[in-house]
């Protein structure tokens, strides 16, 4: 099993980098100031499934991702991953990210009963959700969507960018959900072949389960070099060198100093 190849899918999915094409395409002067209190947080649960075209071209599902967030501001991302590179009846444990309105977050493992917990503002996946949640626009900040949709009775604005000359990235974001992306899909231009796509399985408004904010008060705390090797140790793998570079970049990520009001995202 190449461990490079799908362990890095974890943390660098296709949808992440639709959604911060998008961003960063509408937002050009990024306001660090977050504007998210709790009256203003809108309670939701979305699952979308993530899928990507496989050596006989078939696409395949390799990830179930799963987004919450309460009325008070803390959102809740859960990655079912790898789901297929695993052998049949193994499981990998999913990754769940706790996110705080503070910046602070967690990561953690529940099958393994472990967590990694990030300084505040230190991770991209917390300033990415606080961005979000500060944005109140209707239009999600995009002046002239190529659509207006519906998806399972949720309306959409469609946004579409050209990361080169052969693909296209388009993007379906919810107002109704503070602007995350319901669905999205990278494409060929030459004959529209779908290349890696994230698809909507769930969609509901109101608070989630309380457990997906479960801090994991009783979990060991470990580095995040330990906690992505007990990973692969729970399906029998070890790390590869580039899996074990890529987990000590993201230990310098947790571990980076941020003086007292200093903004993490740039103006």
């Amino acid at each position: 099993m190449k461990t490079k190849l799908w362990f890095g899918r974890l943390y660098i999915l296709a949808a992440a980098c639709l959604i911060g094409a998008f961003c960063a395409s509408q937002y050009p002067e990024w306001k660090w100031t977050v504007r998210a209190h709790a009256a203003e947080a809108q309670a939701f649960y979305l699952e979308r499934a993530d899928y990507e075209r496989n050596q006989d071209g078939v696409l395949s599902m390799y990830n179930l991702h799963v987004i919450a967030r309460s009325v008070d501001g803390r959102t809740a991302i859960v990655d079912h991953s790898a789901l297929d590179k695993v052998p049949a009846g193994v499981r990998f444990p999913p990754t769940r990210k706790v996110i705080m309105p503070d910046g602070t977050a967690v990561w953690l493992l529940d099958d393994l009963r472990l967590k990694s917990s990030w300084p505040k503002m230190t991770s991209s996946d917390a300033r990415a959700e606080l961005e979000l949640m500060a944005n109140h626009d209707v239009s999600c900040g995009e002046k002239s969507p190529i659509a207006r949709e519906y998806l399972k009775g949720h309306p959409v604005l469609a946004a579409v960018s050209d990361p080169d000359e052969t693909r296209q990235f388009k993007v379906w974001a919810s107002p109704e959900f503070g602007c995350e992306t319901l669905e999205s899909n990278i494409t060929l231009k030459g004959d529209g072949s779908v290349l890696v796509e994230a698809r909507l399985v769930k969609a509901e408004l109101g608070e989630p389960d309380a457990r997906l904010f479960d801090l994991g008060e009783k979990y060991q705390e470990v580095s995040m070099i330990d906690l992505l090797a007990a990973q692969l140790r729970a399906i029998g793998q070890t790390m590869s060198p580039d899996v074990r570079r890529m987990a000590a970049n993201l230990e310098r990520e947790r571990k980076q100093t941020v003086p007292e009001g200093h903004p993490m995202i740039p103006r």
